[in-house]
């Protein structure tokens, strides 16, 4: 019986608090809507110095190996 008391108390107060919490979230989401950003402007970029490319040593031609023929396989007959 005395549990039913506190519920009286409890669901009004627990109704009001997340009330009261929602228009929180709404309002806040309303300013962040109306905030304006002010431009910035772009900084320029240094130019990059040219680095010189490195030489790359000359490879010498390495010749195809030749492959053995493979023996033909004699298919048997039925």
């Amino acid at each position: 019986m005395s549990s039913h008391k506190h519920l009286f108390v409890v669901i009004p107060l627990l109704i009001i608090t997340l009330t009261s919490m929602s228009s929180i979230i709404v309002a806040d989401a309303r300013n962040l809507l109306e905030i304006g950003f002010p431009d910035i402007p772009k900084p320029e970029l240094p130019d990059f110095p040219e680095i010189p490319k490195p030489e790359l040593p000359h490879l010498p031609e390495i010749p195809k190996p030749e492959l053995p023929d493979l023996p033909e396989i004699p298919k048997p007959e039925l």
